[in-house]
This record gives C-alpha cells, structure tokens and sequence, in this order.
C-alpha cells in the first residue's frame, strides 16, 4: 500500500489506483488532504513534486451538475459505435433515461421491453431497492437498435463489467478516444437537464430518476440548465445512417 512506499516513489497514477471506485466527494476530500500532505514534505524537500498538480477533482462546486453538451454526447456514441460497440448501450441507457452507472451494470437485455418502450428496473438493482420503470425515448431506442445490430445480443448484461473499476478503465479509454472529458454522474445529470426543459414536469422526473428528495432539489439542479435549443438536438440524435 502507500504507506509502505517512499513518497518520491508516489505517482498519479498510483494514486488514481488506489481512489478508484470511491464516491466523488470523498476521493475529492482525500486528495485535498494528499496535496496538503504533499505540499508539507515538498516545503521541506522530502520529495520533488505534488503527484495531485497532475490529477483532477470530480466533484462540481455546491449547486452546480456537469452536464455532457450535445457535441459531447455525439461523440461519446459515435466512439461506441466505432471503437466500443459493447458499451454502446449501457451509455445510451445511462445519456436518455438517467440510470445510474450501477444500477446499468447490473441491468439485463430481459429488463429492456422494446415493445412496451420500457425499462423495467427490477428493486433488487436500484439505489432505493424499489422498483421503477422509464420510458425508452425515440432517441434511446434508435441506439439501443443499432447496439444489438452491431453486437447481434439482446441477452445477459447490458453491460460486460463484473466491478465498478473495470468499467472505470474502459470509460477513461471511451473518453479519451471521444475526445471528451469524463465527469462522474455526467450521462444522469444530462439526462436530467435535457428531459426537464423538453418536458418541464418535475414529478415524472423524479419517478424517472427514482429521486425520493424533494422536488425543489431537482427545480434548483436541473431548471433551465440547458437551452430548449439544445434541449431539442440532445432528444434528436440518432446513429448515422450507413
């Protein structure tokens, strides 16, 4: 572990390793209190560098939600499509109907009723432990279409990752080969923002969401956090016709 190592020794991308998997905010505290460790032992040249100057916080500022902008999303599927056709739909899922990253890696091609347009989240995977059901929007069909025309699956895992950090380190290469920088909960938060101010109903949101705070939480986050404009081309993409 790091404690064991000399501090010279300690990269970032050690410490990436060894944060991986933990919620934002509490590997956002971590590497403050890392940094301040660091820059303690730099003052007294201990070590030559602050591996932290080197890494990036995910967590937003109080009251703000990162939210992935219409060219980003597009890049993002168009990568899938590409180069990672076995993410294609668990980022679809994820960009057009909000489920957070672990509850679509424990969704199923059985929890997706093409034909009803639903997705059927059973209780035992969700946050709450309570069942709740999405609608498959246009968009989100179209995608979910293409990813079993490219894969020819529509059984097992939506998603291939046995742990939250495998699925990490193939977002990380996903990004990188979309050319877009990866915010933790970004795909939720966008479809948040682009369902609201297409549809402005606060309460079918949260049942979407499976949100059991109150509806002034998602007014505050989520009103007017894009344009209708973008709002309108978010909802309009689609897989190139080949």
């Amino acid at each position: 572990g790091l404690a064991k190592m000399m501090m010279t020794d300690v990269t970032a991308e050690i410490l990436e390793t060894h944060l991986a998997g933990l919620k934002p905010t509490y590997r956002d505290a971590l590497l403050r209190e890392i940094r301040a460790v660091f820059g303690y032992a730099l003052k007294r040249k201990w070590c030559v560098e602050n591996p932290v100057k080197n890494m990036d916080f995910e967590s937003p500022p109080v009251g703000e939600r990162q939210v992935f902008s219409v060219k980003e999303c597009t890049q993002l599927l168009n990568a899938c499509v590409t180069k990672h056709p076995d993410l294609l739909a668990g980022i679809a899922i994820g960009l057009f109907a909000g489920v957070r990253v672990f509850e679509v890696m424990r969704l199923t091609w059985e929890d997706v009723a093409l034909k009803e347009k639903m997705l059927d989240l059973p209780a035992e995977i969700t946050k709450r432990k309570r069942k709740r059901s999405i609608p498959i929007e246009p968009a989100l069909l179209a995608w979910l279409r293409k990813a079993i025309k490219l894969r020819s699956e529509k059984t097992g895992p939506i998603l291939p990752f046995s742990s939250y950090n495998d699925f990490r380190n193939r977002i990380r290469v996903l990004a990188k080969d979309a050319g877009v920088k990866w915010h933790q909960n970004a795909m939720r938060h966008s479809y948040a923002s682009y369902w609201l101010e297409q549809n402005n109903d606060l309460n079918k949101l949260a049942l979407y969401l499976g949100h059991v705070g109150g509806l002034d939480v998602l007014q505050r986050f989520y009103h007017r956090s894009v344009r209708t404009k973008e709002a309108k081309a978010f909802w309009a993409l689609r897989p190139r016709r080949v």
